[in-house]
């Protein structure tokens, strides 16, 4: 998805009942990406036992080091799943009109 007129992706994590437990937006989608997504999503949860992605490459590294006990499945549309990952779809509300007006009010930090 764009902000801002930049690339970014979106990391979200959702729970079996269908509820966000955490969203990360970033610039790349790489190890440290996927591993800080992580982490920061299992601090606001319980340990999983399945997890449920696309299928990118730097999940299986991550998932075997944070989570050895879960069961990965890597899905051609990881849409409801416990810990997951979607672009976010073009005019979807909330998401994209918020992301934008909240990195033009930290751009002067």
């Amino acid at each position: 998805m764009k902000v801002v007129g930049r690339w970014m992706y979106l990391y979200r994590a959702v729970d079996q009942y269908g509820q966000v437990i955490d969203v990360l937006i970033s610039p790349k989608r790489d190890v440290a990406a996927t591993r800080r997504f992580f982490i920061r999503a299992l601090g606001h949860a319980r340990c999983p036992t399945e997890v449920a992605t696309d299928q990118a490459p730097t999940y299986p590294r991550v998932i075997e080091k944070l989570i050895p006990a879960a069961c990965h499945v890597a899905e051609q549309s990881a849409s409801l799943s416990l810990i997951s990952h979607r672009p976010c779809p073009r005019g979807s509300g909330y998401l994209s009109q918020a992301i934008p007006s909240l990195l033009r009010s930290n751009s002067g930090r």
